[in-house]
């Protein structure tokens, strides 16, 4: 499995940039942004908002969230390593960027290494046996174009072959900038503009796992 991180405000240019978080626009214009960008076609979404995070981590009982760093943010220390964190830290670990030189780059490297906490969390044995309660807890705290018999199918074959997914992880950076655009004129707002070599690794990536997942 491959998480990208994909930056979120990204600049279109016309007569001045267009400060783009396709994300604001909802679902459907998310996956036609990141089509058009990669050159692929998106056949499923699971969507993930900042309450059913807190939602999902806590009726998981926590996670286990291996930092890359040391930081504070708030009543929270967040120590290089293993932190074991409620829906709240959970959150608060994925929003901060403010507390890092790379700014939005490691904030979200965070909000994978939280992403890849949970995905370990739901391979696990006592999960995987009560399907019915993980399908519960997918409903409540997640939206997703995935049927519950594909879920279903996942979590079967998931007990049938024991060992767990390998996670990688990958961002496409680019270079932090102040615009006035489109959406917002008259007041300079941040975007980043996209390494095309970034994007062209992140799209031969994505092309890659694609094709072994039709082998």
């Amino acid at each position: 499995m491959r998480l990208l991180h994909v930056f979120n405000n990204r600049p279109i240019l016309s007569f001045k940039p267009y400060k783009r978080n396709a994300g604001v626009y909802g679902v459907r214009t998310s996956m036609r942004t990141l089509e058009k960008l990669y050159g692929i076609v998106i056949h499923d979404y699971i969507r993930i908002n900042f309450d059913s995070l807190v939602q999902l981590v806590d009726a998981l009982g926590g996670v286990d969230v291996n930092s890359e760093v040391e930081f504070d943010a708030g009543d929270n220390r967040f120590v290089k390593g293993i932190n074991h964190l409620n829906g709240e830290q959970a959150l608060t670990f994925s929003r901060v960027r403010y507390a890092f030189v790379d700014g939005d780059n490691q904030r979200g490297r965070n909000q994978m290494l939280v992403l890849t906490a949970i995905i370990d969390k739901l391979q696990s044995p006592a999960l995987l046996k009560n399907p019915t309660g993980v399908l519960d807890v997918v409903s409540r705290s997640m939206q997703t174009s995935v049927s519950s018999s594909n879920i279903s199918k996942v979590i079967a074959w998931q007990l049938d072959n024991p060992t767990g997914w390998t996670i990688t992880r990958q961002s496409v950076t680019g270079i932090d900038d102040q615009q006035d655009t489109f959406s917002m004129p008259g007041m300079e707002l941040y975007v980043m503009w996209p390494d095309d070599e970034s994007v062209t690794d992140a799209r031969d990536a994505i092309r890659k796992v694609m094709k072994e997942g039709k082998e």
